[in-house]
């Protein structure tokens, strides 16, 4: 039997693409190609070039807009998570639990760098209590992730200060990068939204946890999935809301 896939093909395990089967470890495999993404800037899986992009070191393929921003330790364990999530086994995967407390050492060892890197560093990441007395909680790791996915639909650094009051005013519908406009399922574009607009909020109790963050993500993935199989013709999806993201108070 031939199966036709339309949609994010390049997000699929093997085990979903030649039985149908979608399990926890699925849903990691796609989250590590997602991960993927957001480092290089663009979709990871193009067949066109995968050949020769593929075969290069993962250095090589960080987006020129975050090179340079990454720190070295950082680096090592989102390298490792990725390497975890995208084993072709799924009982080789880890759990999204793990790859949760993974992504917390990283976003962790990510911010002590830039806090001793007193002449650069992330601060469009960094929660307003970072930044005014550097407390570091659960819930900073959870605004620096909300900024990050907010970069990975955008596909540039959220925070530019030469523009920000005219682009944070914008609806985040219309800040999509082009290269993924019309690839989001208004459904999981909703529940994106809501992920990030907690993630986001200006007083730290009011965020969710890790964990919440990502069961909201794995809906949010399983949507987007469920679109894709149903979109026959793979024509563009079209976002009509308008949803603002509060940085402020």
């Amino acid at each position: 039997m031939m199966l036709s896939f339309i949609g994010s093909i390049g997000y699929l395990a093997v085990e979903q693409i030649l039985n149908l089967t979608i399990t926890d470890k699925t849903d990691v495999y796609s989250f590590g190609m997602v991960l993927l993404e957001v480092v290089c800037g663009r979709k990871y899986m193009k067949l066109s070039t995968e050949v020769e992009f593929l075969g290069r070191p993962a250095e090589e393929k960080v987006d020129p807009k975050i090179k340079g921003k990454i720190a070295p330790a950082c680096w090592q364990v989102f390298t490792d998570i990725v390497q975890g999530c995208v084993k072709y086994e799924a009982d080789e995967r880890p759990t999204m639990g793990e790859v949760e407390v993974q992504l917390e050492y990283a976003l962790w060892l990510q911010e002590q760098a830039d806090i001793t890197n007193i002449h650069g560093g992330s601060i469009g990441y960094l929660a307003v209590e970072q930044i005014l007395n550097l407390t570091i909680t659960d819930k900073t790791d959870v605004y620096s992730f909300g900024m990050v996915l907010l970069e990975v639909v955008c596909g540039r650094k959220y925070m530019k200060l030469s523009t920000e009051v005219e682009f944070l005013g914008r609806p985040a519908e219309e800040k999509v990068d082009p290269k993924i406009k019309g690839k989001i399922a208004p459904a999981c574009w909703q529940v994106f939204t809501d992920i990030v607009q907690g993630c986001v909020k200006y007083e730290a109790d009011e965020r969710p946890t890790m964990g919440e963050v990502e069961v909201q993500l794995e809906y949010a993935l399983w949507l987007q999935e469920q679109a894709d199989i149903t979109n026959i013709h793979g024509g563009d999806y079209v976002l009509l809301s308008e949803t603002i993201i509060n940085l402020k108070p």
